[in-house]
């Protein structure tokens, strides 16, 4: 192990007490954006330590068929895709589910950072790990730790938040086709499970067909569009183009997922016809409603008594649970402040589940009014952010 090697393992005491991946990410990465020299050798070093690719290795829609062509996939969610999450929706529709968006640097090096970010079970299949980052070494070393405990890695080059732009990564690597394509043939050649990889579109098809067809030559095995630009976030988030979508899909010869604009099981419906597309990927959605594939219509509060079953089974930390409870019970109590900070406040699972039952008598029993000032939210996100919860973004949502 080199010097630098050390150092960066160094870095797990003083990440001991970080709860998101995000707060780690900045101490573990304060100078993220800056390049690192003698990498190409490392990656040479690397490489050939590597079992040769299997010569059954499958790829494209012989894999996909090999998984049971899964059709509804949970995304990758920083701090919310997590193992007690993700069997939740399983049990409610979902076929395939990401890992959270892990930072390939830290995973690569970070004891700590891996047992905390990264847990599944032996029913948590199919499974694809999400890696960012901007170095076919770092990616793979990152990579190599999982690919025995999933089915598919998959290069996140969809996140286009502000974190994302200082690290060189996520969305702002397509301005690198050269670099990620490195990073895809790499992974490819190296690896004993395939490489999917999750872009957003530029503002012009031609571009994105461009780009999307590098990335299959390169060795990409399932392609996830989502059909935004990269600044298209936040309060300008808009709609995504299905259409677009639709193109890509004709173009390519790889298994492709859409994603974007799913509120509800009608629209899984519809984006799947208008896109035809293999499958459908959802973010927002499934923090409301984790049933949304499954086109069930359960009570919030009986969904979020069974996340807390597997939050508990799993070991989740507090603060994920209580993020996933406020998201499910968002459209319920929107327009309760007091039980909405009520929710908030709760410091442990003991003093959530009461506050659950109180919830919920208050709510079905119309104890409580609405607030008379209260005026109807339109986006899912602004529900959320009057939550004042300390959840993390959806890389790519």
């Amino acid at each position: 192990m080199t010097e630098g090697e050390l150092n960066r393992e160094a870095t797990t005491e003083s990440t001991e007490e970080s709860v998101n991946a995000t707060e780690f990410e900045e101490k573990c990465c304060p100078d993220a954006d800056e390049a690192e020299e003698g990498l190409d050798e490392m990656l040479k070093e690397l490489v050939a330590t590597c079992q040769t690719t299997p010569i059954n290795k499958l790829g494209g829609y012989e894999f996909f068929r090999s998984l049971g062509s899964p059709k509804y996939a949970v995304a990758p969610m920083v701090d919310q895709s997590e193992l007690a999450f993700r069997m939740l929706c399983r049990n409610h529709g979902a076929t395939i589910a990401y890992t959270p968006m892990l930072h390939s640097k830290i995973f690569s090096s970070n004891v700590s950072y891996r047992q905390r970010f990264f847990t599944t079970c032996p029913e948590d299949r199919p499974l694809v790990v999400q890696f960012c980052g901007n170095e076919p070494y770092y990616v793979l070393k990152a990579a190599l730790h999982v690919q025995d405990s999933c089915d598919a890695v998959d290069l996140n080059l969809g996140c286009p938040q502000r974190i994302a732009k200082k690290g060189r990564y996520g969305s702002f690597m397509m301005d690198h086709p050269e670099k990620v394509y490195q990073i895809v043939k790499t992974l490819h050649e190296n690896l004993k499970v395939p490489v999917f990889c999750k872009i957003r579109v530029f503002d012009e098809y031609e571009k994105t067909l461009q780009f999307a067809k590098m990335l299959e030559s390169a060795g990409c095995q399932l392609l996830t569009v989502h059909g935004r630009t990269r600044i298209m976030k936040g309060k300008l988030v808009g709609v995504a183009d299905w259409e677009v979508i639709r193109k890509l899909k004709q173009e390519l010869t790889i298994p492709v997922f859409s994603n974007g604009n799913i509120r509800n099981f009608n629209d899984i419906q519809e984006c799947l016809k208008i896109t035809q597309t293999d499958g459908i990927m959802s973010a927002e959605g499934l923090l409301r409603f984790p049933g949304i594939f499954s086109g069930e219509d359960k009570d919030a509060f009986e969904m979020s008594r069974e996340y807390l079953q597997h939050s508990e089974k799993y070991n989740t930390h507090y603060t994920w649970a209580k993020d996933h409870i406020c998201k499910m019970l968002a459209p319920v109590v929107e327009s309760h402040q007091q039980l909405r900070e009520a929710l908030f406040r709760q410091k442990d699972y003991v003093s959530l589940r009461k506050q659950l039952d109180y919830t919920e008598e208050m709510i079905k029993s119309n104890a409580v009014e609405p607030d008379p000032t209260f005026v109807r939210i339109r986006t899912p996100g602004d529900i959320f952010e009057n939550f004042e919860c300390n959840f993390m973004f959806s890389p790519d949502e």
